[in-house]
């Protein structure tokens, strides 16, 4: 018996034994007024309006519905002193009084719409839950809770935190998990930031379900994979999180990366030519919608015909839910449920950037698709495409990575004044390069901004056209030319701007009007 549970017994026992004292007390002195008989229904009556009233205040502890439900919170409430664990769960965090969780009995987990968990018992898993009101059997317990929000975790160390100048020995722990050497042997320590969630998309449009995206597939697989780090110097056992992962496996594969550069290449701008990766399996769409049920109020009816009614109420209402289960299963999927996910164009593709944005592309990639480029050791495409163990691994564990980043490299001291004296004396030069690629961008955008205004400048001429020639009269040179000057008089006056720059072209708008008005 765990202390949780002795406890309990404990108070159990003290009540009892003061009941019995107070009763005996009473049998004392009051035995001239009572009897066996009347001892007997003042007890039964005891007992019935002790379960009625609890039973009663029942009804209004938790949000739930139907008789069976019910039934559970009123059966875990005559048996509070022998209860499992009592857990509300907001955000993937237990709160919960101390010692719940080890606590074997019948018990209640309550989730908030973001969040999701895993029931166990000591042999297996049992089942996942997600957002709503739970019950576990007698020896079942929550094997974990996850955030269903969109998580961040960041590993190395951070701005502030020099690895290389502070012997802290917190920040030279965080440099381990970053450190990583380029291909000409120099270190390079950064802070890596992972974004990424539950392998399921939130509920969308007018669909019921968590916001979040809840999948019960997705949330038993993470708590499943989470494991146990056995050695800690000396600190023991320690459970590594489900969360830990994706950061670790994109430390490693910067390591990877970083290992096929140099130093020099890292901050060299160059033309990268690769495919884009193929497109990975589509995320799992919500389930939640079973703990989402609209609550129906019904006005109550009187006599045979209400009870008719009541009666044709419930068979219509569960032919419906009968009805909506087998459509939701074998039903198409509808726009709202279908996620879009861009298909790569089987061209290669150009990219213009450091080596060290390359390396964070890579490994977004090798996170989120399940083949990408090959690099060779020196960080060029082989042309061929290879798996990705990364991606494979984060689908197993149900996970999915939206965004990495890597910032706030640290080098060793005389690395960084090499590479301060190297900006120093080329930042012309870089200067120069970027902006000439900013002016030629800037031409590419005035054209195409140019092409988009001739194109709606002559879609809002034809229309008067097309009004004049719906005319079915015969048209001359001479309308044809006055429909298109008001027009292009009246496009100038709308913008204020235009009006003040084509102020001379108005003008002679107005007197070649006058002229076609004067001379028929």
């Amino acid at each position: 018996m765990n202390e949780p549970q002795r406890s309990a017994h404990n108070a159990l026992r003290n009540w009892l034994l003061l009941g019995l004292l107070l009763y005996l007390l009473a049998l004392i002195f009051l035995r001239e007024y009572l009897n066996v008989i009347s001892i007997l229904l003042d007890l039964t009556l005891l007992l019935l309006l002790y379960i009625g009233w609890v039973f009663f205040f029942s009804q209004f502890l938790l949000p739930v519905q139907g008789v069976s439900n019910r039934l559970q919170i009123f059966s875990r409430l005559l048996s509070f002193w022998s209860r499992g664990p009592v857990i509300f769960v907001e955000n993937g965090i237990p709160r919960e009084r101390a010692g719940e969780e080890q606590r074997r009995g019948p018990g209640v987990l309550w989730l908030d719409s973001a969040s999701g968990g895993v029931i166990r018992n000591q042999l297996a898993f049992v089942r996942p839950i997600g957002p709503g009101v739970h019950f576990t059997k007698a020896g079942e317990y929550p094997a974990g809770f996850v955030d269903l929000h969109a998580q961040i975790h960041t590993i190395g160390p951070s701005a502030r935190e020099d690895p290389f100048k502070l012997a802290d020995e917190a920040i030279q722990k965080k440099r381990q998990i970053t450190s990583a050497y380029t291909r000409d042997g120099l270190e390079v320590v950064p802070m890596i930031t992972v974004v990424f969630k539950i392998d399921a998309e939130p509920a969308r449009g007018n669909r019921p379900g968590s916001r979040f995206g809840y999948h019960p597939e997705s949330v038993l697989r993470a708590i499943r994979g989470e494991g146990i780090e056995v050695q800690v110097r000396g600190e023991g056992p320690r459970r590594v999180r489900w969360n830990q992962l994706p950061a670790l496996l994109a430390a490693d594969l910067w390591r990877e990366y970083l290992g096929k550069f140099t130093l020099d290449e890292c901050f060299q701008m160059r033309e990268w030519e690769l495919p884009l990766p193929p497109s990975p399996p589509p995320p799992r769409l919500d389930q939640t919608t079973r703990y989402y049920r609209p609550i129906q109020v019904h006005l109550p009816r009187r006599g045979l015909s209400g009870a008719f009614a009541e009666v044709l109420h419930l068979i219509n209402r569960t032919l419906e839910n009968a009805l909506a289960a087998y459509l939701e299963t074998y039903r198409p999927p509808a726009s709202e449920d279908t996620v879009a996910v861009p298909q790569p164009s089987a061209a290669i593709q150009r990219f213009h950037e450091t080596a060290l944005q390359m390396i964070r592309r890579m490994i977004l990639w090798r996170l989120q698709f399940p083949k990408v480029p090959e690099l060779d050791n020196h960080g060029r495409y082989t042309g061929r495409l290879q798996s990705s163990p990364e991606f494979l691994l984060l689908h197993e564990r149900g996970l999915r990575v939206r965004a990495v980043n890597i910032g706030y490299l640290h080098f060793p001291e005389n690395i960084r004044q090499g590479l301060i004296q190297s900006w120093s004396a080329n930042w012309l030069q870089r200067a120069k390069a970027e902006r000439q690629q900013v002016e030629h961008q800037r031409a590419i955008r005035q054209v195409q901004g140019q092409e988009k205004a001739l194109l709606e400048y002559s879609l809002r001429l034809s229309r008067d056209l097309e009004r004049l020639k719906e005319t079915n009269k015969l048209i001359r040179a001479d309308d044809l030319l006055r429909c298109l000057l008001h027009r292009s008089r009246r496009e100038l006056q709308r913008e204020i701007a235009l009006q003040q720059r084509t102020a001379s072209e108005i003008a002679q708008m107005d007197e070649i009007l006058q002229w076609l008005e004067s001379n028929p």
